[in-house]
């Protein structure tokens, strides 16, 4: 097992406390007594500041994360939610929105995120789709306001937590779909659509997105636009397509002074 540590506040006082990351392993059969060792050898103080453990997370090799937050008062929640495909389309939710609810990843800088958001969509309308599908999804921000446009959208996501707030957003809109599984296996029978976006974790999408949409025009696909934290697999991903252009492309410094940069890049059949 692997194990990484960060310092979080715990949102009550102020006080300073450690996060536990575990990843790796199938089964996890003492994993209650494992924590509450954890809390009492960790218990401390820093800076004058008390210390302790406020929540452990597990993710299995099957990507299925079993986390156990842990209050003050020492009372434990679990919860059970996909971590394979963290959507980045909800890295723009605004504070205390459903995406926090979720456990769906949310960026700290949401002025860019928001900017980010906003292009995004332009760029999905301005193939004026009758049909999208909205690809690592979350907890369906994008298809939301979509499906406000008067577009039919097929939300994809894996995370089942991000899933439920999805369909509880659409619920009332017409000609939406929400899906939870993962984008390789659900995305060819979604097929035809006149857009489909992607917005993959930093490992980008799997080789079986890629396939579907190799030859995804001759289907009906007028566009795929990609949004990518990561540009070396994106660029790996875009190599993989060879029968796609690049039409429109813009960066996101999302953290100044930093590597990490966002990347929006529309993409459409060569022919076109």
């Amino acid at each position: 097992l692997r194990v990484a540590t960060r310092r979080a506040s715990d949102g009550s006082d102020g006080a300073t406390g450690v996060a536990v990351v575990i990843e790796g392993g199938k089964e996890w059969a003492r994993a209650d007594e494992w924590e509450d060792a954890l809390r009492r050898a960790s218990v401390g103080v820093s800076g004058g500041v008390p210390m302790g453990v406020h929540g452990v997370w597990w993710k299995s090799d099957d990507a299925i994360a079993a986390a156990k937050v842990t209050s003050r008062d020492g009372a434990r929640e679990r919860v059970r939610a996909s971590t394979s495909e963290r959507a980045h389309v909800d890295d723009l939710a605004p504070e205390g929105s459903e995406a926090f609810d979720a456990l769906a990843f949310a960026q700290v800088n949401r002025g860019v995120a928001e900017q980010l958001r906003q292009f995004v969509l332009e760029q999905v309308v301005s193939f004026a789709p009758q049909r999208v599908i909205d690809g690592y999804a979350g907890t369906g921000l994008l298809s939301e306001a979509l499906a406000a446009a008067g577009v039919a959208v097929t939300a994809i996501e894996s995370d089942p937590m991000a899933t439920a707030s999805a369909a509880q957003r659409l619920t009332g809109f017409a000609g939406v779909q929400v899906i939870t599984d993962r984008v390789e296996r659900a995305l060819p029978g979604q097929l035809p659509a006149d857009v489909v976006v992607l917005n993959p974790p930093r490992r980008g999408v799997d080789p079986g997105v890629v396939e579907t949409l190799a030859g995804a025009a001759v289907r009906g696909v007028r566009a795929i636009i990609y949004v990518s934290c990561d540009p070396a697999t994106l660029s790996r991903d875009l190599a993989r397509l060879p029968a796609w252009r690049i039409c429109a492309l813009r960066c996101y410094d999302m953290f100044p002074q930093t590597a990490h940069v966002e990347t929006v890049c529309v993409l459409t059949p060569e022919e076109s």
